[in-house]
């Protein structure tokens, strides 16, 4: 995941990117180093976020729920 210059993470907002998943950390980082050279990507090359995730684990069983500025909700 990428991170903002002030070194947020903000997930609220639909811009952010994965740019793959691999089998471990030193792939990421290979990665990751590939990556900050390519347009887009360069001009904020500290701005990425390597995650562990458990394959052959569901992420998200329960749907959701759109929460508007206002208080607003719905399924």
């Amino acid at each position: 995941m990428h991170r903002d210059p002030d070194g947020e993470m903000h997930l609220d907002e639909e811009e952010w990117r994965i740019v793959g998943v691999y089998a471990d950390r030193a792939a990421a980082e290979a990665r990751k180093e590939a990556v900050i050279r390519l347009p887009g990507f360069r001009d904020e090359p500290h701005c990425f976020d390597i995650s562990p995730m458990v394959i052959d684990q569901d992420e998200w069983v329960d749907g959701y729920v759109t929460v508007y500025p206002d208080g607003r909700q719905q399924d």
